[in-house]
């Protein structure tokens, strides 16, 4: 049977739970070595616990959306009616970067200095920060009501 415990959230007015403490970075101005080239945010959210023998160990999240602009972010994601004890291959078909690899991607899940961590890569082109989004081009190239106006 599987054990079922929050590894993040604000949960401080739960017995064993901290706030979440949400820390964002860029990547691109990280001081980290493995940093430099990326582009993309990385965020770390704690408050997450979990009960060991009368122990209450702490747990946190750290996603790192990395800037891919081929892809949605929502390529090869489970969908909720797998069946997950069959192996099947159900892939958003057609979308760009498609290239059978999920966009969301478990990284590793265990102790760091006390502490269980879960990390998770998120590929996506909203992490890009160049990134524009169609309504906005849509709404560069169109001349509005206003602008009608005073031509007219």
């Amino acid at each position: 049977m599987a054990d079922v415990f929050p590894v993040a959230g604000e949960l401080s007015d739960v017995d064993g739970g901290k706030p979440m403490n949400a820390k964002w970075e860029r990547l691109k101005t990280s001081k980290s070595n493995a940093d430099v080239g990326k582009e993309g945010l990385r965020i770390e959210l704690h408050g997450g616990f979990r009960k060991e023998n009368d122990k209450i160990r702490p747990q946190k999240a750290i996603i790192e959306f990395a800037c891919d602009r081929d892809r949605t972010g929502l390529e090869n994601l489970p969908k909720p009616e797998d069946d997950y004890d069959e192996v099947k291959d159900k892939r958003d078909e057609g979308k760009t970067g498609d290239d059978g690899t999920p966009s969301l991607k478990f990284e590793k899940y265990g102790d760091e200095e006390g502490i269980d961590v879960l990390r998770l890569e998120w590929r996506t082109m909203y992490a890009c920060e160049d990134f524009k989004d169609g309504e906005d081009k849509a709404k560069a190239a169109h001349w509005g009501f206003f602008t009608w106006f005073i031509i007219v």
